[in-house]
């Protein structure tokens, strides 16, 4: 049987919350990035690409080290932001601040990391480090964003 009431897609993007908005768009700009780290020329030293490690060459606009699995990541978590986008403002705001938690937590590690020496699955390093560091906080903060109060709640 089919639910009259379930508002069909596009009516759940017409009636979007500012935090589902603004997660479509993180979601557009991390792909766009995720993308871009595959393309040579805008990955200087592409042909330096290594699927892991804390030592790549390989650098998004000649700053931000890469590894493929550094794209990857940057594809899914986009892929992850946008799907909790389409579902709810709650998911959306528990993904962004999952995801900006662990983007804090790859910060940390990569400062143990670098100061102490270890391998990685993602590049480490003092500029890698501060992306994370942004992004993270960006994420989390983005998914402390509170919307506009339901006017229908006090109607019945």
């Amino acid at each position: 049987m089919v639910n009259m009431n379930k508002p069909r897609p596009d009516e759940r993007r017409a009636h979007a919350t500012p935090v589902q908005k603004t997660a479509r768009v993180v979601a557009i700009v991390l792909a766009v990035l995720g993308i871009l780290g595959f393309i040579p020329g805008i990955t200087t030293e592409y042909g330096l690409l290594e699927v892991t490690g804390i030592g790549t060459d390989a650098l998004l606009f000649g700053l931000l080290p890469v590894t493929i699995t550094h794209n990857v990541l940057m594809l899914l978590f986009a892929a992850g932001i946008f799907a909790a986008a389409q579902r709810s403002a709650g998911a959306t705001k528990a993904t962004l601040i999952g995801l900006g938690l662990f983007n804090v937590a790859c910060a940390a590690y990569g400062l143990i990391n670098v100061r102490y020496g270890s391998t990685l699955w993602v590049p480490a390093g003092e500029v890698d480090n501060w992306f994370h560091l942004v992004l993270g906080v960006l994420l989390f903060g983005l998914g402390l964003i509170r919307g506009p109060k339901n006017l229908d709640q006090g109607k019945r």
